[in-house]
């Protein structure tokens, strides 16, 4: 998990690194520096999902550990606007209803954009 902070409001990273070793902790502490980083300068969930995405692709063709080229990771971002008010969820291989893109590294195999960011205002979080 991995937070940020700003004026775009609190932004959210919850996800699964693929594998259970020394090179899969490095993954996600990659991904999770990466995503901190974003988050706090792209204006937009979406930018910061889309940048994620394709530095996990690029990530996956390193050449220090060859036994992780096809790595991925299922991954949550939420964001939580400034006044508390709205939630944007953007959904990278967990199942829902909502539609979920590949997991973050696997996104330029897909042919159709599937992506719909789910919004949902405070009252509707509240039922």
């Amino acid at each position: 998990m991995a937070r940020s902070d700003s004026g775009y409001g609190t932004r959210l990273l919850f996800g699964h690194v693929r594998g259970g070793n020394v090179a899969t902790d490095r993954k996600a502490r990659f991904l999770a520096g990466a995503f901190r980083l974003l988050a706090a300068s792209r204006a937009e969930l979406e930018e910061v999902s889309a940048a994620l995405d394709r530095l996990a692709a690029a990530d996956a063709g390193a050449e220090w550990d060859p036994t992780l080229r096809e790595w991925f990771a299922t991954a949550l971002l939420v964001q939580i606007a400034p006044d508390g008010r709205a939630v944007t969820v953007i959904n990278h291989g967990y199942a829902d209803r909502a539609r979920p893109r590949l997991p973050l590294g696997l996104g330029h195999l897909a042919e159709v954009e599937i992506a719909i960011p789910v919004t949902h205002s405070a009252a509707t979080l509240a039922e």
